[in-house]
């Protein structure tokens, strides 16, 4: 299991039973994987991709004993792989989000009365992608 990259501390909102927290993914394993994801079929040997696995984790502290892990894993030879968050408490699998093919999204979670929302954005060489996106639109 690896952990994240750069998760954004200022946009952790706890209170009322809910929290929110920002997390970056290195731009190069957003494309790898979003790619082999979104194909119609993958070449499981080329790839070196075991089959029913999880080829790729990211694990991200929430604090008040929550983590979540975002994954991405395999099916059957040639399936695409499919990406899910889970949720842990003290440890504890206590929730997943629905499956999808594309890293990059809100994954929603809730334990125990608790709206738990990780927010997961491509990061491009130190530079979010949004704000180089905003850049070149603004002309900066």
């Amino acid at each position: 299991m690896e952990d994240g990259r750069r998760v954004e501390p200022s946009s952790a909102v706890t209170g009322g039973g809910k929290m929110q927290k920002v997390f970056y993914i290195p731009k190069a394993d957003v494309d790898k994987y979003n790619r082999l994801m979104q194909s119609s079929q993958v070449n499981y040997e080329e790839h070196d991709i075991l089959r029913y696995e999880a080829v790729k984790t990211w694990l991200v502290d929430l604090d008040h004993g929550y983590k979540a892990e975002i994954r991405v894993c395999s099916s059957n030879y040639n399936e695409p792989l499919w990406c899910e968050g889970m949720l842990f408490w003290h440890g504890s699998a206590c929730g997943c989000t629905e499956v999808s093919d594309d890293l990059l999204r809100e994954y929603w979670f809730e334990h125990n009365g608790q709206q738990i929302i990780l927010v997961v954005q491509a990061e491009y060489g130190g530079r979010l992608l949004s704000q180089l996106s905003t850049a070149l639109y603004e002309g900066g």
